[in-house]
C-alpha cells in the first residue's frame, strides 16, 4: 500500500498567515499534533503544537512567530512501512505527502497509518 493509497484531503492544511490560535484549534478539532504549511499549493513544512505553544502572542500570524517548520514529508509512492518509520522517528502525528515538484498532495494521519497495518 502507498502514501497515494491512503492519503487523507480532509485533514486540513494552514497557510502560513493564519494566526495560532486558528492553527491550534484545527489541531483540536482533527486531534493531531502537526499540520502540514502550504502556500499556494507548495509544501513549507510541519509545524507542531509544541511550535505554537512556545508563541507569546497567539494572534500572531505563524510566518510572523518565528517557527521554522519541519520539511518532512513523503512522496506518493512511498510504501506504508516506509512511512510509518518516518512518523516513529519524527514522533508526527501525521505526515504531508508530496509531489516532485513540492506541491501538496494531502496527508496522511498516524492513526490511518495503524489502522491499514
Amino acid at each position: 500500500m502507498t502514501a497515494e493509497e491512503i492519503l487523507n484531503i480532509e485533514l486540513p492544511e494552514v497557510s502560513f498567515s493564519d494566526n495560532c490560535v486558528n492553527v491550534l484549534n484545527l489541531m483540536e478539532e482533527y486531534k493531531v499534533g502537526h499540520l502540514s504549511v502550504v502556500h499556494e499549493g507548495t509544501f513549507l513544512g510541519l509545524v507542531s503544537e509544541d511550535d505554537i505553544l512556545n508563541v507569546e502572542k497567539m494572534t500572531m500570524p505563524i510566518n510572523a512567530a518565528e517557527i521554522e517548520f519541519r520539511r518532512i514529508s513523503v512522496s506518493p509512492t512511498e510504501h506504508l512501512l516506509d512511512i510509518l518509520k518516518q512518523v516513529d522517528q519524527y514522533k508526527l502525528s501525521l505526515v504531508a505527502v508530496v509531489n516532485g515538484d513540492g506541491v501538496y498532495l494531502g496527508s496522511i494521519s498516524r492513526d490511518i497509518i495503524l489502522e491499514k497495518m
